[in-house]
């Protein structure tokens, strides 16, 4: 699948703002002089479980698709990432192979940089290794949780609850009721929940019937938050 390079009057916007915010002008101009923006196609795969290691990817515009697989092809939906979100991370630090798959997910541009320029750049600068380690202490955090999730809950009611409910625990509050946009689709939410595409529309459909949640378009809304935590446990 062809890449594009970005167009250079993109390449301040793209230099990593988002992934290291509080570096200083001249240390953000040393990581664009090691990275090469490239936008991906929606669907393009940006790093594969299994590869070696040979880049870090930090995702400046859209949005990518973290999955893992199993040896007998089952695959597991682990997150969906924005803007900010460095691809590669741990295995670009341990020299290990790829854990997990990315994949664009709609449109997106990459700011692309080699594995030993960017954790030479590391060495460099303490404040931008403060931030990975920051960055990396998220994702070992969000490891449990997708765990939890996916293991500890009895019904696959209670996962879905959960998953709405950790989306609703950021989302804005209206009236005493949880609201925000769901952009993934049932496939994408059997995913993350170790189910069928079917058992999560029904999951929705006794949801709204016994009006816990809802559902116009792709707006959701959390109705009665106490029911729903009560099958989570």
């Amino acid at each position: 699948m062809a890449l594009s390079p970005a167009p250079l009057h993109l390449r301040h916007r793209l230099s990593g703002h988002l992934a290291f915010s509080n570096l200083p002008p001249e240390t953000l101009a040393e990581l664009d002089a090691i990275g090469v923006p490239v936008e991906y196609p929606s669907g393009a795969t940006l790093m594969r479980q299994g590869d070696a290691p040979t880049r870090v990817r930090i995702l400046c515009d859209g949005r990518a698709k973290i999955t893992t697989s199993s040896q007998d092809g089952k695959t597991l939906l682990l997150n969906i990432v924005s803007a900010g979100a460095i691809l590669g991370l741990v295995s670009a630090i341990q020299r290990i192979k790829y854990e997990t798959t990315a994949e664009a997910y709609g449109p997106c541009i990459v700011n692309e940089i080699l594995d030993r320029d960017f954790l030479n750049f590391l060495i460099h600068h303490r404040n931008a290794s403060w931030q990975v380690m920051q960055m990396l202490a998220e994702e070992n955090h969000d490891l449990p949780v997708n765990a939890r999730r996916i293991a500890l809950s009895g019904t696959v009611a209670g996962n879905v609850a959960k998953l709405l409910l950790d989306w609703g625990a950021t989302a804005t509050e209206i009236d005493g009721k949880k609201h925000f946009n769901l952009v993934l689709t049932h496939q994408e939410i059997a995913e993350m929940v170790g189910t069928t595409r079917e058992t999560v529309t029904r999951t929705f459909a006794t949801f709204r019937q016994h009006g816990w949640i809802r559902v116009q378009g792709i707006s959701m809304e959390i109705l009665q938050q106490k029911q729903m935590e009560d099958i989570t446990i």
